[in-house]
């Protein structure tokens, strides 16, 4: 259940090396949506009460202070969110640049591990999205809190304005069964030009899983059709943990002589017998 184990570190030329003595113990947690999340701590040995092991081949190096944690939490079956902070104390003053550099370096094992078990994007998102829609459905009936309701009732008055006839023009669609309209007022002089756009179509799986795909603004394939399209951002800035909510933005990219648009929204879901919103 825990461990201690020594860590030596190579410095450039003139700095001496140091060594790291770690204490490494881990904590399995069942959250409320029944997912599984793991904890890892890493402590300076000094915090162990226990007998201590030294390492020889120590002299001559400094020896540093490190702490930190890591927080795996399960997402489906088969994916998890990984959280990694480390503090590390080198026992010397160096130039930020020189500090931004040599943490760079450390937190690049970040990327390591995700490329070595990185999955096909599309089986992941499905897992993913299964698992979020089944969320929904243990969810049906479950009360918003206040400023959740008042974002709905803004929501669906656009749904409502939707239904008029007023102002809206079809537009041709390459896909069957899906219908496309924009409604668009010539913008007055001075004011910015402001469309709204409609589509309804059939989709042949759940409601449930269409609104997973949906609410995952950053899955693995929408994520790839921005990079393909070289939206400089796409990103989740904020998600809260009843999961049913989360704050999105994006950087669209604009054609010659426009620049660049962010767009910052905020995502949530409800579910109820009628479906999911």
């Amino acid at each position: 259940r825990s461990q201690q184990y020594t860590s030596c570190v190579k410095f450039p030329q003139g700095i001496s090396n140091r060594y790291f003595e770690c204490w490494i113990t881990w904590e399995a947690r069942t959250l409320e949506d029944g997912s599984k999340e793991y904890i890892i701590a890493i402590a300076p040995m000094s915090d162990y009460v226990g007998t201590h092991h030294t390492l020889k081949g120590t002299d001559g190096m400094i020896k540093g202070l490190t702490k930190g944690v890591y927080v795996v939490k399960e997402l489906t079956k088969h994916t998890c969110a990984w959280t990694w902070i480390q503090y590390v104390d080198i026992k010397i003053a160096l130039p930020k640049a020189i500090m931004d550099r040599m943490t760079r370096s450390q937190l690049n094992w970040a990327n390591e591990t995700q490329e070595k078990y990185r999955r096909n994007g599309r089986e992941v998102d499905k897992e993913t999205h299964l698992a979020l829609a089944e969320v929904m459905r243990r969810r049906r009936g479950m009360p918003l809190t206040s400023k959740q309701e008042e974002l709905f009732e803004r929501c669906m008055q656009l749904e409502e304005g939707s239904k008029s006839g007023e102002g809206w023009s079809e537009i041709n669609s390459k896909y069957r069964d899906v219908n496309m309209s924009i409604r668009y007022f010539p913008p007055k002089k001075g004011e910015r030009s402001v469309a709204t756009g409609r589509a309804v179509g059939i989709i042949d799986c759940s409601a449930e899983e269409v609104a997973a795909y949906l609410f995952d603004y950053c899955s693995r394939q929408r994520m790839l059709k921005s990079q393909e399209k070289k939206d400089p951002a796409r990103l989740v800035v904020e998600d809260n943990a009843a999961l049913n909510e989360a704050t999105v933005a994006t950087v669209k990219s604009m054609p010659l002589l426009l620049k660049d648009r962010e767009f910052v929204m905020k995502f949530v879901w409800r579910s109820n017998e009628a479906g999911v919103t």
